[in-house]
């Protein structure tokens, strides 16, 4: 009991004091205030562990308060603090904090995306959707095509003028595709071929528009390759198909697709490289459609038992994606190649 009466008697006089230092202390900040209030309370042995004291410095003069000082009991285990025999110590008062606590949980959020991520490299097929790359013969009989130029050179170039036999759209201003006839696309069983490869040279304008067995008069736009007499020419029809709107889905069973032809004519085919199905809108095939390749039957003969010749059977080559369905064919994209591809190889449902 004496201890206590001395600490508590210790700590009164140590108040006094300090508020007479406060008034020398009053310029700084009240951060600086209550920090160095803080450290003469430790140095002075005044405060302990878990002991609370506040400044005001709001009040005239400024005071300081203590548990201690309004008859509330220190922690039991400070140093120097004795215990009546006997007694427990009281409880220490829970600690009250201002800040709320938020739980936070993993959820799913939404987010609305601005694009459609294509399903397809854009920049491998951007050119085939704008421009026809295919001709059937139907189309062929009804295009317009060159009989010469006016400087009378074999190629014509960017401003030359040409001339025009069986232009079907005679309006004056009309854009026009001149195209060359490449290679034929033809399944195993079609006796003709199905469609042609319509090879891209420029474009044209038409300036003057004949009639009867007079020919019209355009001017060459544009010029990618050499334009010679005998190449056809086109309508450009106005729009271009987007490539972010590809849904790949699996179509209906199909029978007997091929691959008949590849766009780069070479003999064995890859990833990303594109071909021609001979399978187009009149059979149902549709921009988007999923379908896989199977290599050939390939023939083995049997020598043990009876002899003949046996098929194995087909093996799975890769798949490809639909982007440009015509009346009869349609163009595709290989977009896996675990064998190498050949004209030739079977195409059917996944």
């Amino acid at each position: 009991m004496i201890n206590n009466n001395y600490t508590h008697l210790k700590f009164k006089l140590f108040l006094k004091c300090l508020l007479m230092e406060f008034y020398f202390i009053m310029l700084t900040s009240s951060v600086h205030r209550v920090l160095i209030v803080s450290l003469i309370l430790v140095a002075n042995y005044l405060v302990y562990p878990q002991s609370i004291v506040v400044a005001q410095t709001t009040s005239e003069p400024p005071q300081t308060t203590s548990p201690a000082a309004e008859g509330k009991a220190e922690p039991a285990d400070k140093a120097g603090a004795t215990e009546t025999e006997g007694e427990n110590p009281p409880a220490k008062p829970p600690v009250e904090s201002d800040r709320a606590t938020i739980k936070l949980s993993p959820s799913v959020r939404i987010i609305q995306q601005s694009h459609v991520i294509p399903v397809i490299p854009a920049e491998l097929i951007q050119h085939f959707l704008n421009r026809p790359q295919i001709v059937t013969p139907e189309e062929i009989q009804n295009m317009g095509y060159i009989i010469g130029n006016a400087n009378r050179n074999i190629f014509s170039t960017t401003d030359s003028k040409i001339y025009v036999l069986g232009l079907d759209h005679t309006d004056t201003g009309r854009h026009y595709m001149i195209l060359m006839l490449g290679q034929p696309y033809q399944g195993p069983a079609d006796e003709e071929p199905l469609a042609y490869e319509a090879v891209y040279l420029g474009d044209a304008l038409l300036e003057k528009a004949g009639e009867n067995e007079v020919p019209s008069i355009l001017r060459i736009t544009n010029s990618q390759r050499e334009i010679e007499v005998g190449a056809r020419l086109l309508p450009i029809s106005e729009g271009q198909t987007a490539v972010a709107d590809f849904y790949p889905h699996v179509p209906e069973p199909i029978e007997d697709g091929y691959i008949v032809g590849s766009v780069d004519r070479g003999s064995l085919i890859g990833q990303y490289q594109i071909v021609v199905v001979n399978k187009g809108s009149n059979q149902g095939l549709e921009r988007g459609h999923l379908l896989s390749v199977y290599k050939g039957e390939n023939m083995v003969k049997d020598n043990i038992g009876e002899p003949q010749m046996i098929a194995l059977p087909d093996r799975f080559a890769g798949t490809l994606l639909v982007f440009k369905v015509f009346e009869e064919v349609s163009y595709a994209l290989i977009m896996k190649s675990v064998l190498p591809i050949s004209r030739l190889d079977k195409v059917a449902v996944p």
